[in-house]
């Protein structure tokens, strides 16, 4: 009997835990589990049906999207339009489905966490059509503008300009934002904002940073600047690229065009000032009067500076063109002694002759040398002596002089010959004489040449040589 009892007592209890588990499997069948969160919703989800689940869910979604871009701009975005109520309904089943109703007794006890993100629930494919049909969002404002360079035309100078924000809205920023913000981020919020302040606008693509633009300022103002020197035997005359380049194609194009009509004018323009020869100079004589003398009026001068102007010219181009050529030596098809002489081109080495005088002084570094009275030519019939500035060209010794003129020849010998004119016309010792100066040439002049007494002009020729100046006036 007593056992009868005790299994009739054992069954029920059996019975009765078997129901109880049962019942909570039947429960936790259609009920959440205690402890069950979705991340974002500040409340316990357990022991919910689905529907309860979806209506919380529902209820947490945020309505709209609130986007800022500079300047204030402002919009707002009715994310009502794009909820999936098809995934959103699914919710609670989605959590008891993750449930195992059968382990309930185990599972009450722990913490079930679920977590979703915004475009879990809302129609991605959509809300992304939407976004890339703004355009009038996407065309409004103005398009930045590049940092670029301006030159200064009057005083050949080059600037940065700043750029400039626009206010055009980056298409692809703002649909980028709009992924990251409403497809991948967090979900219910009251406040779901999109903030675009800082970078919301196409950029300009150059700055005034960038260096690049930089480096072509510098190399501009380098290239502007640069001076090419020309020296004309000393004296020193330059030209200035940005004054003759075409700066425009310079700044546009990195290009440097020079006309070739800038150096011949620059070369004739100097030329003219530093050829000297047939041009009268100043010239100070042994009295220390200053007088002109060598000038185009004079008979045979021979001597003074000419230019190379078309060698000139090229080299000078040449070098406006070449960077790194800065410096050009003018070419001569004759030089002078110096253009550095002051205002003459003479120097200080030199025989001086007075036909006024009737008298010769050489001058050697500066100093006199030796002076001695002269015969020259006959001032009538075309016997005179040619003034002018001339130079040594030819000399020699024991030389026979030959020569007809109106219908009189004569054949003499002198010890010492310098030629000065390309007419033959010299200076030379003449052992027929024994005067010289004072008005012989007169009434005896020679037929062109400067006599000299023979001691005077062995000595004179010892001490001269090719090429030293001979001033006659």
């Amino acid at each position: 009997m007593k056992l009868k009892i005790i299994i009739t007592s054992l069954i029920a209890v059996i019975l009765l835990v078997a129901g109880a588990y049962l019942a909570g499997v039947w429960y936790f069948s259609y009920f959440s589990y205690p402890l069950t969160h979705i991340e974002g919703i500040d409340k316990d989800l357990g022991f919910m049906q689905e529907d309860q689940i979806t209506n919380i869910v529902k209820e947490a979604l945020p309505d709209h999207l609130s986007v800022s871009f500079p300047d204030g701009l402002k919009m707002r975005i009715n994310l009502n339009t794009y909820r999936d109520t098809e995934k959103i309904s699914r919710t609670g089943q989605q959590i008891l489905e993750a449930q195992d109703p059968w382990y309930w007794i185990s599972e009450i006890s722990e913490e079930h966490d679920f977590s979703y993100t915004t475009g879990d629930f809302y129609d991605t494919a959509s809300m992304d059509r939407e976004m890339n049909s703004y355009t009038t969002l996407y065309d409004s404002g103005y398009e930045s503008e590049n940092a670029y360079i301006e030159i200064d035309k009057k005083d050949h100078t080059y600037k940065m300009v700043d750029e400039v924000e626009g206010t055009k809205i980056d298409k692809d920023i703002f649909i980028t934002g709009m992924d990251d913000k409403v497809m991948k981020g967090a979900l219910f919020t009251d406040d779901l904002t999109l903030d675009f302040s800082e970078d919301a606008y196409i950029p300009p693509e150059i700055t005034k940073e960038d260096e690049d633009l930089n480096n072509v300022i510098s190399w501009l103002q380098y290239m502007t600047d640069r001076v090419v020197y020309v020296d004309f035997n000393g004296a020193i005359e330059q030209i200035r690229i940005g004054d003759v380049c075409d700066l425009d194609k310079l700044m546009n194009e990195g290009t440097l065009v020079i006309d070739e009509k800038v150096a011949e004018d620059f070369v004739n323009k100097n030329g003219d000032t530093y050829d000297t020869f047939e041009k009268y100079r100043k010239f100070k004589n042994h009295k220390g009067e200053e007088i002109l003398v060598g000038g185009e009026g004079d008979d045979e001068s021979n001597y003074g500076f000419i230019l190379n102007r078309e060698e000139t010219k090229d080299l000078l181009y040449q070098a406006l063109t070449t960077d790194g050529m800065d410096t050009v030596k003018a070419v001569w098809k004759q030089e002078g002694y110096s253009h550095f002489n002051g205002p003459s081109d003479i120097g200080d080495t030199y025989i001086e002759i007075s036909i006024a005088e009737q008298h010769l002084w050489y001058y050697k570094d500066g100093q006199l040398f030796l002076d001695t009275d002269v015969v020259t030519g006959l001032p009538r019939d075309g016997r005179a002596t040619s003034r002018g500035v001339y130079k040594i060209f030819s000399e020699g010794e024991h030389v026979n002089l030959q020569g007809t003129m109106n219908g009189e020849s004569w054949d003499s010998w002198v010890d010492y010959w310098f030629s000065v004119t390309y007419s033959q016309i010299g200076i030379h010792d003449a052992s027929w004489r024994s005067e010289f100066g004072g008005d012989i040439y007169i009434y005896n002049g020679s037929h062109g040449c400067i006599n000299v007494p023979r001691p005077a002009m062995e000595r004179l020729y010892r001490n001269t040589y090719v090429g030293t100046l001979v001033v006659i006036y």
